[in-house]
């Protein structure tokens, strides 16, 4: 949902995951043809392990001297990774519906496009849905008194400062998360290429036609006014990498930011539950294991058996047609399948 206001902000309408939003990196090394699958669902461990700052600490000291220097060079950039009460969620990936995810290419639908960013149909990409953790949660709760806040107010003008700074704190996750898997998969930032990160968890200000300035909520819209945004679908199904065009106006400026859920989470646990939990043990055992493949073949690493229940592909929509919905405001790029979607280890 979008809500365009004047005059007010709203911390309600957008919720306590500030900075919520989605990256896409290119892994300039890897080629779709050559991943090994059970290879790489192997080294993808550890990403979730809490104080990124100790840990890559730690990381220096045992890795070799080329190693070693990327992350002393990491630290020097993001000298704030140790000054927040909440980075000890920095780098982690979440729960929920946020994951990471390689992907390749399935279809290019707009060559021209596609190739001005220098890609092609072996490119392996690594998509991250991730927010500011509970930094966001906790700057809704301070204002949650506040239902709206008059814009030049001193306490919007506190809110609006916190706010951006998760924003800020939402794309560093994301960064930080990528660069956990890449070292996984010995990987160097250079060999990475970024292709976009929007947020669509966010309040941001935008000039309409009529010359009045109103402020956009977004709660789970991607931005319309960004260039490329990814819409991914459930892991099961296909992600399309889009291009907005026309007049993004009469829609806010702002799109979908994935397929969304028909069933809830207590929904589809209940009917997976019911589906499985009358069978024997080892009847389960498989059953479970079964999650964690999709009708692609792709691989699930997610060993909490609730969020593998609650985040099933049957509890959401179909994204094919939620794209069709939005084909008078985007135009397909490209459409992008799961390989490895990881979620979370113990």
């Amino acid at each position: 949902a979008v809500f365009a206001t004047r005059g007010y902000i709203y911390p309600p309408l957008i919720g306590g995951d500030i900075g919520c939003g989605m990256s896409l990196t290119e892994l300039k090394t890897l080629k779709s043809s050559k991943l090994d699958q059970d290879k790489i669902s192997n080294k993808l461990r550890g990403i979730e392990g809490k104080n990124i700052a100790k840990l890559l600490l730690k990381k220096i000291k045992k890795k070799g001297p080329y190693e070693s220097e990327l992350l002393k060079n990491y630290m020097e950039e993001h000298p704030s990774i140790v000054s927040s009460n909440f980075n000890d969620n920095l780098g982690t990936i979440g729960g929920g519906n946020h994951f990471c995810e390689i992907v390749t290419v399935e279809k290019i639908v707009d060559e021209g496009i596609f190739l001005e960013k220098s890609l092609n149909e072996e490119s392996v990409f690594l998509l991250t849905h991730s927010g500011s953790r509970g930094l966001g949660q906790s700057i809704l709760d301070e204002f949650s008194k506040s239902v709206s806040l008059k814009v030049g107010s001193e306490e919007c003008n506190r809110y609006l400062e916190k706010h951006d700074e998760a924003v800020e704190w939402g794309i560093k996750n994301r960064e930080l998360i990528g660069r956990r898997v890449l070292e996984c998969l010995n990987i160097c930032k250079e060999d990475t290429s970024l292709i976009l990160d929007v947020c669509h968890n966010a309040v941001v200000s935008k000039t309409f036609k009529d010359l009045n300035e109103r402020y956009l909520h977004r709660k789970g819209a991607a931005p319309g006014d960004k260039g490329l945004i990814v819409i991914p679908g459930s892991r099961g199904a296909f992600s399309y990498l889009v291009l907005p065009y026309g007049d993004q106006e009469e829609n806010c400026f702002s799109l979908a930011h994935g397929a969304g859920r028909k069933w809830s989470r207590n929904q589809v646990a209940t009917k997976l539950r019911q589906k499985y939990g009358k069978s024997s043990k080892a009847h389960s055992v498989r059953n479970y294991l079964a999650l964690t493949r999709t009708r692609f073949g792709n691989s699930v690493i997610c060993e909490d058996k609730d969020l593998l229940l609650e985040e099933a592909p049957m509890a959401y929509k179909e994204i094919e047609d939620v794209i069709e919905d939005l084909s008078e405001f985007v135009k397909v790029v490209a459409i992008l399948k799961p390989f490895i979607t990881y979620k979370t280890r113990k």
